[in-house]
C-alpha cells in the first residue's frame, strides 16, 4: 500500500527509460529520469510524462529503442491543485528490485 500525501507523486517506469542508449552506448540512467520528473513536478502528470519521453528521444538521437518505454504517473493535488514543493533526496535509489 503507498498513501499520496497532498502534493505527492508516485511515478511508475520500466527498465525502458533508463536503459535507453545513445550512440555511444551511454545508458539514460535513473538520474536522468529522476533529474527530469523533478524538473517537471509542477507540470500535469501528462506533460511531465511527455518531456520525460522528449528528453530519452533526444538523448538517443538516432539509437533504434531495445526496450519499451512504459510509465504511469500519478498526482495527489495539494491543497491548491499543485505538486509538493519539497524534493525528496535525489540521490536515493528510487528504482524497486
Amino acid at each position: 500500500t503507498v498513501t499520496l500525501e497532498p502534493g505527492d507523486t508516485f511515478a511508475l517506469v520500466t527498465d525502458g527509460w533508463p536503459e535507453a542508449q545513445n550512440l555511444n552506448g551511454e545508458p539514460f540512467g535513473n538520474r536522468r529520469v529522476w533529474d527530469v520528473l523533478q524538473l517537471t513536478a509542477a507540470l500535469p502528470p501528462a506533460a511531465s510524462l511527455e518531456a520525460l519521453r522528449a528528453r530519452v528521444l533526444e538523448f538517443r538521437q538516432q539509437t533504434p529503442p531495445e526496450d519499451d518505454l512504459t510509465a504511469v504517473l500519478v498526482r495527489r493535488p495539494g491543497p491548491q491543485g499543485e505538486a509538493r514543493e519539497e524534493p525528496q533526496d535525489a540521490t536515493a535509489d528510487h528504482s524497486v528490485a
